[in-house]
């Protein structure tokens, strides 16, 4: 099993060093829910953030059929987090907006996204953070993948502690 758990790390490694990080300075306006929040740019132009890789339990729909008592739960967690007028430093990936028009990034709350590790990951780039709390599932959508395999082994880490939602059941969907 060393050897399993080296070849993890070196390909954890090989996958976030071979894209070298540019981040962009923001500043936290409000978070909308859990995986989504507004912030501004170095010009004050403010912009919807959508979290890349990991997707939180509604939380803000107007249907309350929809909202979910976990995504409100991860709704507290980024507003605890992110607060109004916190700098943060979001890296973009390879597609810059989805189709809501929202900006996706992930948001690092200092600028040291060029980490390799999981633990880095984990207490540095928000995206992670989620998920290593168990506030958060993954959620892949092709070509924005860059933490792909990062995020899966931080979901599966929290998975294996039983944190966050991952206490109440091993495999919640919503």
């Amino acid at each position: 099993e060393p050897v399993e758990s080296t070849t993890v790390i070196a390909t954890v490694s090989q996958q976030t060093s071979q894209n070298s990080a540019q981040t962009e300075k923001a500043t936290v306006v409000r978070v909308v829910d859990g995986d989504t929040l507004v912030a501004s740019n170095a010009s004050g132009q403010e912009q919807k953030i959508r979290l890349i890789g990991v997707n939180t339990p509604e939380s803000v729909s107007s249907d309350e059929t929809k909202n979910w008592a976990e995504g409100k739960e991860a709704s507290a967690y980024a507003k605890s987090v992110l607060t109004p007028g916190r700098t943060v430093y979001l890296e973009y990936d390879t597609g810059r907006t989805d189709k809501y028009g929202r900006t996706l990034a992930y948001v690092w709350l200092n600028d040291s996204a060029n980490t390799t590790s999981l633990n880095e990951l984990s207490s540095h780039m928000f995206n992670a953070m989620l998920l290593a709390k168990g506030f958060a599932n993954t959620m892949e959508i092709e070509p924005n993948v860059k933490y792909a395999l990062s995020f899966d082994l931080i979901k599966q880490q929290a998975q294996n502690n039983q944190v966050g939602f991952w206490s109440h059941e091993q495999n919640f969907v919503w």
